[in-house]
């Protein structure tokens, strides 16, 4: 996770606590909007790479690969949470 979605995370979480969630459930629900987050985007960059030629449709490949690598890890620590708060 980048400093700007840990930033998100952060900031999600005492939003959320301020509404009256605990700390696990609120960074659990503030880790898995993140990651909801970056698998649209990641969706949307396929859907752009799919009207793009050559070098630029490498790269938004990749890229959205990289979002999705990043979703799909932060979806793991939220699942870590969950199972840890148990």
């Amino acid at each position: 996770m980048n400093h700007i979605e840990q930033t998100l995370v952060d900031v999600a979480t005492a939003a959320l606590m301020r509404g009256g969630h605990d700390e696990t459930p609120a960074r659990i629900i503030a880790l898995e909007t993140v990651a909801d987050d970056l698998t649209k985007r990641s969706k949307n960059m396929r859907e752009y790479a799919k009207y793009a030629e050559g070098k630029t449709y490498h790269r938004e490949m990749e890229q959205a690969n990289e979002l999705l690598t990043r979703a799909n890890a932060i979806m793991q620590q939220a699942a870590e949470l969950r199972e840890k708060s148990k």
